[in-house]
């Protein structure tokens, strides 16, 4: 009876951390997605002048 109460709050635990890992790799793409999407806008405006 223990075990089993204790190890439901583990996981719990693991499977939030693994979610929040996650959702910052998302941001770090995002975040060069954004900055690539930027750069490629300064290289056309370079170009069309």
């Amino acid at each position: 009876m223990d075990t089993a109460s204790n190890e439901i709050p583990t996981r719990r635990s693991t499977s939030r951390r693994s979610t929040g890992s996650l959702g910052r790799c998302l941001k770090e793409q995002r975040g060069r997605l954004y900055i690539m999407w930027r750069c490629t806008v300064m290289l056309v405006k370079m170009e069309s002048n």
